[in-house]
C-alpha cells in the first residue's frame, strides 16, 4: 500500500483557522472587560525603617508612608492597635485627604517601660472603610548614662547646691528644741575650709535632731512651692566628713516631701569608728547602697540624724562622686 506523504500543517486549516480565531476573540474579549471595568482604586502603608530602638524615656521616630494604587481618593486615618504602659504614639498628620503622602510616626517611651522587643501594628482606614496594616519592631532598650566629670556639691563653705535647708528635732513631737543648729559653725580643723554643719539636739533620751538640702523653690517661711530633682544615675558614690560621737542615720528622697526616702544608711557601715568620735571621719556611701528610691529623680540629695540627749555632730563638705 503506498506511503502518503504527511500535509504540512496549513493544510489543516479547518482545525488551526477556529482555533486561532477563538484566542484572539477571548483576548479581545479580556481587553475590552479590562478597558470598561479597570484595577479598583486602593491604597498601601509601608514604615520605614522596619525595626527600631528608643531608650528607656526616650523618643523615637519613624516615618509611615501611605500610597495610592489606581488614584484611590478617600482620606485615610493612621493608628495603632497595641496599648502599653507608659508608651504612648502619636501620628503627624494622623490623617489627611490627599495621597500619597508621609506621617511621622512619633513614639515616647516612659522610664518605666520594660526592656523589650514590641511588635507594633500600624492600621490605615479609608473613609470607604477599606484598611491596611503594616509592622514595625520596637526594641527599648536602658537608657544610655552620660557619665559626670565633676563632683555634685550639696554641702560646704560656699553654701548648698539650689532649693533650701530643712531642720527636724524632738521638738515637732513636743520635746525640747534642738539647743544649737548652725550651718556656718566655725572649725579650723574643718576638712574644707573654716566652716561646718553643726547641731545639738536638746534634752530628753528619745530626742534628735537632723538636717537636709532640699532642691526647688521656697518662700520666706522656708515652706516648698515648686520641688525640682536631680539625677544622680551617673554618681558613684556619696561622700562627706562628719564629727560625733553618735551612729549617725544617712537618708535620700526622691520626687518632692511626700516622695518615698531610700532605706536608712548608718554611718559605721561606711568608715566611722566610734573610737575616734573626735576627729573628723570621712563617710562614703555607695550609690547602691541607696535602695528604695529612683536614683534619676532625688529631691533631697542628703539627710542625716541623730538620736539621743543633747547628740552633737558636725558635717562637712558634703559631696556625690563620679
Amino acid at each position: 500500500m503506498p506511503n502518503k506523504a504527511k500535509k504540512p500543517w496549513y493544510y489543516d486549516y479547518k482545525i488551526v483557522v477556529p482555533a486561532v480565531v477563538a484566542i484572539l476573540v477571548a483576548a479581545i474579549g479580556i481587553i475590552f472587560e479590562i478597558w470598561n471595568n479597570p484595577f479598583e482604586p486602593d491604597f498601601s502603608l509601608s514604615v520605614k525603617p522596619m525595626e527600631g530602638s528608643v531608650q528607656q524615656g526616650g523618643i523615637g521616630q519613624i516615618l509611615v508612608n501611605v500610597n495610592d494604587i489606581h488614584g484611590y481618593e478617600y482620606p485615610i486615618s493612621l493608628s495603632t492597635q497595641e496599648q502599653i504602659d507608659n508608651l504612648t504614639i502619636s501620628f503627624n498628620p494622623k490623617s489627611k485627604e490627599i495621597i500619597p503622602y508621609t506621617s511621622i510616626m512619633t513614639i515616647n517611651v516612659g522610664r518605666n517601660v520594660q526592656t523589650n522587643k514590641y511588635g507594633l501594628t500600624i492600621r490605615g482606614i479609608g473613609a470607604d472603610g477599606k484598611e491596611h496594616f503594616c509592622e514595625y519592631t520596637l526594641n527599648i532598650i536602658p537608657p544610655v548614662i552620660q557619665l559626670p566629670t565633676e563632683a555634685f556639691v550639696v554641702y560646704n563653705d560656699l553654701g548648698i547646691a539650689s532649693g533650701d535647708i530643712q531642720v527636724w528635732s524632738g521638738e515637732d513631737f513636743g520635746l525640747p528644741p534642738p539647743i544649737l543648729v548652725n550651718g556656718d559653725y566655725q572649725d579650723p580643723e574643718s576638712p574644707e575650709g573654716n566652716e561646718c554643719f553643726r547641731v545639738e539636739a536638746g534634752r530628753g533620751n528619745q530626742n534628735y535632731v537632723g538636717w537636709g538640702v532640699f532642691l526647688g523653690t521656697f518662700n520666706n517661711n522656708h515652706e516648698l512651692t515648686q520641688p525640682q530633682t536631680t539625677d544622680l544615675t551617673g554618681y558613684s558614690s556619696m561622700e562627706f566628713y562628719v564629727k560625733t560621737t553618735v551612729n549617725l542615720k544617712v537618708e535620700i528622697q526622691q520626687d518632692n516631701d511626700s516622695g518615698p526616702k531610700s532605706y536608712a544608711c548608718y554611718i559605721n557601715n561606711y568608715g566611722w569608728n566610734s573610737d575616734l568620735a573626735n576627729d573628723w571621719q570621712r563617710i562614703t556611701i555607695p550609690i547602691n547602697s541607696f535602695r528604695n528610691v529612683n536614683m534619676s529623680s532625688i529631691f533631697c540629695p542628703f539627710m542625716i540624724t541623730g538620736n539621743g540627749n543633747e547628740v552633737t555632730f558636725c558635717v562637712d563638705n558634703v559631696r556625690w562622686i563620679p
